[in-house]
């Protein structure tokens, strides 16, 4: 079966061996730290706006893995492409 077959079924998953470095899970603590603190210290009718940052913030997170991802799989592909040549 074909990798692209493989992916389709589903028996490719990408993602279940998805890790992060230590810098990253050190820098997300501390990101998580101080929203908590910040949170805290907020009257409630800013928690809200601090919510709605939060989650505007992981849509831009995950909007730049998403193309980060696409640029390296399309860089793959070019130079899989240029072996063939």
């Amino acid at each position: 079966m074909s990798v692209i077959d493989e992916l389709y079924m589903g028996n490719i998953r990408p993602l279940e061996n998805f890790s992060t470095n230590k810098e990253y899970q050190q820098a997300q603590k501390k990101r998580n730290e101080y929203f908590d603190k910040i949170k805290q210290e907020l009257p409630k009718d800013k928690k809200n706006l601090l919510e709605k940052l939060w989650s505007k913030s992981a849509d831009m997170e995950y909007e730049f893995g998403k193309e980060m991802f696409k640029s390296g799989f399309s860089l793959a592909i070019r130079l899989t492409s240029e072996i063939y040549k």
